[in-house]
This record gives C-alpha cells, structure tokens and sequence, in this order.
C-alpha cells in the first residue's frame, strides 16, 4: 500500500503548465440538473456523500477499544505481518502526553508497548517502515516556530527539518522517507511556498524541491510514489495543485481552477488500478466543507471526478461538513473521512461508479468515534482513531474487508 499523508513547486512562463477548470459543485434547488455544474472535461459522477441507491458500508470482522489513562488515541498503523504496530498519542489540559507504540496481533490484542520519552516533542504525527526501520515522526515549536522531524525506533536514524519546513504529507520510497508540505519565508507577512524532500537513509536530504515564488501561498498538504516518481498535491491560492517529480526533477505540474470555493489535494494514493487524488474544500468561515474523488490521467488529467457533499441538498436532516481522512486502492479507491459525530466510509469502482458508502455509527449516544486514518493490512482494512467523550476518549480500532 501507498501510505500518504494524514493530517497538511517553480516551472517558467511557458513550461509545461497544464490548467483546467472545475466549478465547485454548490447547492442543488428542486428541478435542477447536475449539469448546472460545468467542468472543463467531464462532468461529475454524482454528488451526494450517501447516495440512496449504493449498498451500505460492509460490517467490521472486529473492533477493539483499548484502555487509557489519559485521553488517547490511534494515529498511525504500520502493518508487520504478525499483526500491526501503532503509533498512539495522548493530549491533557497540559498539552501532549508522551507517545507509546504498541504491538497488536492480527485479532487486535495488545502484546507489547514502549512509551517513546526520547523524541524531540510528544507532538506526533507519522509512523513510517523505510526497508526494515520503524521511524516516527512528529513537530517540534519555539519561539512560535515549528518544524518537522523523524527519529528511527530502534536505530540511529535522524532527522530534523530547519525552522520554517513543515511536512503535512509523508510516504515511504524503499528505505527513504517522502516528506511534503510548507516553507515559511523568514520574515514572511503571509506568503507561504512548497517544499518536497527526499530524506535517505542516513537521515539526510538527497533531493529538494522549493517553490518560493514571492507573493503567492503555495502549500503541499500530500504525497506519493507512482510509476513515474513522485506526485505531490496541495493548493495554489485555492486552486488544486499537482507537480510531478522524476529522479528529483520537476516533469510537470497542473492547477486545476475553479469559481467560487477553495481546495486543496488532502490526499494521493497511486495504487494497482490507478492514481487518485482527493481534493477538500477549505471553508474556514463558511462551513459545508466536502470532499472530490479525482481520477488522474497522464500528466494530472482528469478521467472523472465525484463529489461527496453531505448537504448537497439544501434541506438535509444529515452531517453539514465532512472532512477527509486516509484512502486507499483496494479494487478502487476506498475513503473514509468523518463529520462532527460520525465515521463516514464510502468505496468507488475504478471507472467511478460507487460500490457503497455510508456512516458508521448511526447513534452511540453521548459516545462518538474519531477515525484518523485508514490503513491496508493482510488482505483487510483497517480503521483507527479514538472512541469516547470529546473529554474522555481511548483508542480505537477496527478492520473489515473491502
């Protein structure tokens, strides 16, 4: 599996700039068509996060909720075939607890767990396998700065971005580490460039790519390896954005323009039948945030696209946001991504056409599931997050196959 990001580059005048143009998808009053809703290419797929005639999510093989002492939860897999390894972090109302690993078995059973005391801060994000390695990786502030940094688990691995690079994606490639996201200009006012690095095994950089063009905000929020390289996907202003790299060059780049809302690419998977990407609208004020499958073609084309909007309609007894977690391809691509109180799962064809989709859990009273991620392991799927009050949570895992 692909493994992108969870959580948030310079050709000349003339290069090899493809545009296109997608309208945001907006709302749908009684009688109106969906081709109200024009691209420049095809038109969308469909629009509604819960479609009325796809079959429901499948059931989970298993669940486990694990016990806590403070707050915790899930926030990265890795699969070691004897089971997985997670990655789980820890909050308090004085900041983060220390991060633990612990050892699961194939049926989700603890067998074993470490606390990591020896990280630069307990504010962690990744849990990557470079060949044999386990890597953890996290932010580390001072003086209202942050920056990046990875420590190998059980081996001298290290590494420690400068002061102004943020990753908000990271891969694996064989034994190096992908990392993708933010460079803050020194003295910056607001402007934002990209950066994407290729960390090699000694913990050094073999190769950068900086896009620190004055005046623009420029963001990387996702990466992946694909036949060709590297894909990295993020936002331009509030506009899609995808640069493609080979052997640590630029080979193309897309910005994908629309009218009226703003998004950026929160994640990229490349996978056995086809590279995906999936853009987030980004409404800080407005709300009615949703989510754009893409289905990517030869240099960031677009085959087709499908727009999972909660509150497509304008009178919706359902969730008013949703936000996108991890996906995978797993005979197509899988998502899962959640609104205020629920899980929101939903899987496509390869061609678009849905195969289900729907929100898990319907109703746990006082009680409601936070899913982080979603990781593909021994043939199955597996869900990750905490379950609890938004006071008290614990981590939380489920798997089920697709």
């Amino acid at each position: 599996m692909t493994r992108s990001s969870r959580r948030a580059f310079v050709a000349a005048a003339g290069s090899i700039l493809s545009a296109g143009c997608l309208a945001a998808p907006g709302r749908r009053e009684s009688g109106d068509s969906e081709t109200e809703y024009p691209f420049e290419g095809p038109d969308p797929l469909g629009f509604e996060a819960v479609p009325n005639d796809v079959a429901d999510p499948p059931s989970f093989q298993g669940e486990r909720v694990y016990e806590s002492d403070v707050a915790r939860g899930i926030i990265d897999v890795v699969d070691r075939q004897s089971g997985w390894t997670t990655l789980v972090y820890g909050r308090s109302q004085d900041g983060y607890e220390t991060p633990e690993l612990r050892e699961l078995s194939p049926n989700g059973e603890v067998v074993g767990s470490r606390t990591l005391d020896a990280v630069p801060s307990n504010r962690v994000w990744h849990l990557e396998q470079p060949g044999e390695r386990l890597v953890v990786g996290g932010r580390r502030e001072q003086d209202d700065r942050e920056a990046s940094w990875f420590r190998g688990v059980d081996s001298e691995f290290a590494f420690d971005a400068d002061w102004r690079t943020v990753y908000a994606g990271v891969t694996v490639d064989g034994d190096s580490l992908l990392g993708a996201g933010t460079l803050w200009y020194e003295g910056s006012s607001g402007d934002l460039g990209a950066v994407c690095h290729r960390i090699g095994p000694g913990g050094s950089i073999t190769w950068e790519q900086t896009d620190e063009e004055a005046g623009t905000d420029r963001r990387f929020w996702s990466v992946t390896t694909t036949s060709e390289g590297v894909l990295a996907g993020g936002s331009n202003g509030g506009d899609i954005w995808l640069v493609s790299y080979a052997d640590g060059e630029e080979s193309w780049r897309r910005t994908i323009t629309h009218g009226k809302e703003a998004y950026i690419v929160r994640q990229l998977t490349a996978g056995p039948t086809g590279t995906y990407a999936v853009a987030q609208t980004n409404q800080f004020a407005q709300g009615n945030n949703h989510l754009m499958l893409l289905s990517l073609g030869a240099e960031g084309s677009v085959e087709w696209a499908r727009v999972f909007d909660p509150n497509f309609e304008e009178y919706t007894e359902g969730p008013m946001e949703l936000y996108g977690g991890e996906f995978v391809d797993a005979g197509g691509p899988v998502l899962v991504g959640h609104t205020g109180d629920r899980v929101w799962l939903a899987a496509t064809e390869p061609d678009g056409s849905m195969r289900w989709a729907g929100y898990y859990p319907e109703s746990r009273g006082d009680r409601i599931v936070r899913s982080l991620g979603l990781a593909a392991a021994d043939g199955r799927l597996s869900l990750y997050g905490s379950t609890g009050t938004h006071q008290e949570e614990t981590p939380w895992l489920a798997w089920f196959e697709p």
